[in-house]
């Protein structure tokens, strides 16, 4: 009866690709609120993005990569992925579902370490929309070089799109996290997949949208991908008003040329990973052998305040930083 209940969690866990970052209300926002201040600061550059987007909004560009994104499972393709542009794009670029993240592990200094990170990752491919929009690749079109600069920019910023833990377990299905990048890349097999194979209990206070998931465990990447926005706010408006004053008066800390800002962002949401990570109680894992498991974990007190205001950091940095991106471009 046990493997019955809990088999089933497995089986989602490990059909679900990586859900999408911030959700459609943490993306639109930190769209709208670039462009916004962009206008303000660098009025060319916001002219330009709108002659790229032309009938599009900067809002529906922004979560354009979620929707025409394609899985396994139909049901769970994104709701352009079977249009004629979004077969186009999907046949010219199959690998376009591992743009969206990197696993680093937590004790990484930086973002670079080769064992972890791939050309088609988060980062090199926010570095090859830039060369997009300046002349220098014809990777794609400068429209959707354009809509995965504003979705990614984003999800760069959500701290388990960039990091990611791994584990090892006592026979008892005890996990240990591991934090060293050496012990990690020797543990392949014990990776999170950012987050999701960590099953959220009841102590957490987290639940499923909707009616249907709601007796499924939530996995942690989940939860910081939608519930922590929400947590902020519940309309793109009211998120909006909460973010607007803290992303003007933000300091962006980007140094040297624009193409290196990506891996500076990666390498500061290791560093929030790790403050996440230090806040999880770990269960045992399910099942106890092979490679495919889940962890059953709960929050420390205090834990979902914490990353209710740790989110509201990072959907500020993800604004300023693009902004201050699409104004150090030089447009062709």
């Amino acid at each position: 009866m046990i493997l019955r209940l809990l088999l089933p969690t497995v089986i989602v866990v490990l059909t679900c690709s990586r859900a999408f970052a911030w959700g459609q209300e943490g993306h639109r926002t930190i769209a709208a609120l670039a462009l916004e201040h962009l206008q303000k600061s660098n009025p060319a550059a916001a002219a330009k993005v709108k002659e790229i987007l032309g009938n599009e909004s900067v809002e529906d560009a922004s979560i354009w990569p979620d929707d025409v994104r394609p899985n396994r499972i139909p049901s769970r393709s994104g709701r352009f992925a079977n249009t004629d542009e979004g077969k186009a794009f999907n046949t010219a670029h199959p690998d376009n579902p591992a743009w969206h993240f990197v696993d680093l592990p937590l004790g990484s200094k930086a973002y670079g370490d080769k064992r972890f990170t791939k050309e088609n990752d988060v980062v090199q491919t926010l570095v090859k929309c830039i060369d997009v929009l300046e002349g220098r690749s014809e990777f794609m079109s400068k429209h959707d070089a354009l809509r995965f600069l504003l979705h990614m920019g984003g999800d760069v910023h959500q701290p388990l799109h960039a990091a990611c833990g791994f584990f090892k377990f006592d026979a008892e299905g005890r996990a240990t996290l591991i934090s060293d990048p050496d012990e990690a890349a020797a543990n392949m097999d014990g990776a999170d997949s950012g987050g999701n194979k960590l099953l959220l209990g009841s102590e957490s206070g987290a639940t499923n949208k909707s009616p249907e998931e709601a007796d499924k465990r939530l996995p942690l990447h989940r939860y910081w991908d939608e519930h922590v926005v929400a947590m902020n706010a519940e309309t793109e408006a009211e998120l909006a008003v909460k973010l607007r004053d803290r992303v003007a008066a933000f300091k962006p800390t980007n140094t040297g040329e624009v193409r290196t800002w990506p891996a500076q962002w990666a390498t500061d949401s290791i560093g929030v990973s790790r403050e996440i990570y230090a806040e999880l109680k770990y269960g045992k894992r399910f099942p106890r052998t092979g490679n495919y498991w889940t962890i059953y974990l709960n929050f420390q007190k205090g834990t979902k305040e914490k990353f209710t205001d740790m989110a509201a950091v990072q959907l500020v940095k993800a604004t300023r930083n693009l902004a201050e991106t699409l104004g150090a471009i030089q447009w062709k």
